[in-house]
């Protein structure tokens, strides 16, 4: 017993002397790239060899309607068949479909896998981000970064990352906007604070949750830049295409049924939940506003709970 103790001393002071060491040494921006260009590379390749089939069934959609739209095609009235939700089309903001045009340019299997690599490097980008928001007084060090790999490469082996990087969907690009205002920008008291959600907001909707994150921060001059980011994006992306962003904001803005059926098991929001519960499939909207009300006012005080106890994070 002894000898065994003895032998675990030894072991956790070797471990905390290389933790120690990694904690005192700097890294610079090349290292750091370089060392986010490697997890990235890796948390791919395992993605790819054990996760789910990486088809990008998702971006083959993308890329489809904006050839379609490229063509001179209204980009909202392509559709294709499908198995399980009988057809399904593009659905994003117009906004989204501009700054998608590039891909249509390539080859659909580079595009696929360039986004693919991509979304894992600013997976990585996420990561950093985060726990430098958790030690913003510490420098940056070569412990945080082997954290930061190793969690990268950890954390796209799970069901939502994987599933991101397999369907070639756009969230892992939003959280980085929304991360980069919130513990880059905010932090610094930067005027363009509020740029990254209102970009967000403008390439699909949802990200406005996080006008909230500036409400109970009191950055009132971020809510309204996000806002005005928001709208400005959307106006110049009207210019391009004003059809598509006049219908998409007057008609099919309301039309949830162009993502799959609303009691489809996949669909995890309220109204999926009351449809499910539905005999006939269409919930009570009084029912379903009075349970989001709920939970959007629980989650606005948990969130200034946390904002006056310092934990921003």
């Amino acid at each position: 017993m002894t000898d065994q103790a003895e032998r675990t001393r030894s072991t956790d002071g070797r471990l905390r002397s290389v933790a120690a060491r990694l904690q005192a040494r700097a890294v610079s921006w090349p290292v750091i790239i370089v060392v986010g260009a490697a997890a990235s590379a890796i948390a791919l390749l395992l993605g790819w060899a054990f996760g789910p089939d990486f088809d990008f069934f998702d971006l083959r959609i993308y890329y489809k309607a904006v050839s379609y739209w490229l063509d001179g095609h209204d980009i909202y009235d392509y559709w294709q068949s499908d198995p399980v939700n009988v057809r399904l089309g593009y659905t994003y903001p117009p906004v989204a479909a501009v700054l998608m045009a590039p891909m249509a340019t390539l080859p659909v299997e580079v595009a696929a896998w360039t986004t693919a690599a991509a979304t894992a490097l600013a997976g990585f980008t996420c990561v950093w981000i985060c726990l430098r928001a958790a030690q913003p007084r510490v420098p940056a060090n070569a412990w945080q970064l082997s954290w930061a790999g190793l969690i990268t490469i950890v954390a796209f082996q799970s069901q939502p990352l994987v599933q991101t990087l397999a369907y070639g969907q756009v969230n892992v690009y939003l959280a980085l906007l929304v991360l980069a205002d919130a513990f880059v920008l905010m932090p610094r008291r930067s005027k363009w604070t509020g740029v990254g959600v209102g970009l967000a907001m403008a390439i699909k909707l949802t990200p406005g949750i996080f006008l909230l994150y500036f409400l109970v921060n009191k950055r009132w001059r971020a809510m309204i830049t996000a806002a005005i980011t928001a709208a400005g994006v959307t106006l110049l992306a009207a210019c391009v295409a004003p059809t598509e962003t006049w219908r998409y904001f007057t008609d099919l803005i309301f039309s949830s049924n162009r993502v799959g059926f609303l009691d489809d098991t996949m669909n995890q929001s309220i109204n999926g939940l009351l449809a499910r519960a539905s005999a006939t499939g269409e919930p009570s909207r009084l029912l379903w506003v009075g349970l989001s009300a709920v939970v959007l006012v629980v989650g606005v005080v948990l969130a200034s709970h946390q904002v006056k106890t310092g934990d921003r994070l």
